[in-house]
């Protein structure tokens, strides 16, 4: 599938959640369509853009059909390797610096991995 963001056209390698930190960088991971508030494509450079600002345009790329089997195995790898990393980042409170993300996800992580002890 090929979609268009900020005038360029990109190949759809897969879906991601999207979170932005309160300086406006963001951390993002490969995830299921439903969880997705962002894609990330290929073309001449690669880009990850937000749902809201794609514009579809066709289903046709000029991969065969072997390319595009095997980019559909990636992407399916990553979601199941980034699942856990997805929910973490929906339960995230929203504006959150990088070190405070960082701060709650490891902690998160300490209490998790006592759990299991």
């Amino acid at each position: 599938m090929v979609f268009e963001w900020r005038n360029s056209s990109y190949r759809l390698d897969g879906f991601a959640f999207i979170y932005k930190y309160k300086d406006g960088d963001y951390n993002y991971a490969s995830c299921d369509k439903e969880d997705a508030n962002a894609v990330y494509g290929s073309g001449v450079g690669g880009c990850i853009a937000p749902l809201e600002e794609v514009k579809w345009l066709s289903r046709i790329t000029p991969w065969s059909e072997d390319e595009i089997e095997n980019e559909e195995k990636g992407h399916e790898l990553s979601v199941e390797q980034e699942r856990n990393k997805v929910k973490s980042m929906k339960t995230m409170p929203p504006d959150l610096t990088r070190n405070e993300y960082n701060e709650i996800a490891i902690d998160s992580a300490k209490k998790r991995w006592k759990k299991d002890k």
